[in-house]
């Protein structure tokens, strides 16, 4: 997976570096410089979060990829997709209120509903309960428009 990194522009490899560290000012400043990196090498540097988050034990990643959702909207379709191959056990259960709050406002939430809905019927108990509570809320919100 390091050879990805390789293939990143100079400007993506330096967003990817920042988005990792464990200084949230330097992570933030790394959320900040996404947007201005084009399609492609915003693309590569997700593509590598996604690859990472993959591997790991923890959500440190899974959590980072949500604040890329609200940093690039123009993102949030290749995250969504990822998150429908997760397995559920390896979701938390903080996943369906913060992808929901991600997409909150844009045309992405229909998306988002239909694997929140994936979750609310799955086998991984409190996901399933925290995505039931995610979807009443966005039913709840859709109706006000």
């Amino acid at each position: 997976h390091g050879h990805q990194v390789q293939r990143m522009g100079s400007a993506a490899r330096e967003i990817y570096r920042k988005l990792l560290s464990q200084s949230e000012a330097v992570q933030k400043t790394g959320l900040e410089g996404l947007s201005g990196l084009s399609l492609a090498e915003a693309s590569s540097v997700l593509a590598e979060l996604c690859n990472r988050a993959r591997a790991e034990e923890g959500f440190r990643t899974l959590s980072l990829l949500l604040k890329i959702c609200s940093a690039r909207k123009d993102l949030v379709t290749d995250v969504v997709t990822f998150l429908t191959t997760r397995p559920h056990s390896q979701l938390p259960v903080w996943m369906p209120p913060q992808l929901h709050s991600a997409v909150r406002g844009t045309e992405l939430v229909d998306a988002a509903r239909g694997i929140i809905s994936l979750w609310a019927n799955g086998t991984n108990k409190l996901l399933a309960q925290a995505a039931k509570t995610e979807l009443h809320r966005i039913d709840e919100g859709e109706g006000s428009k």
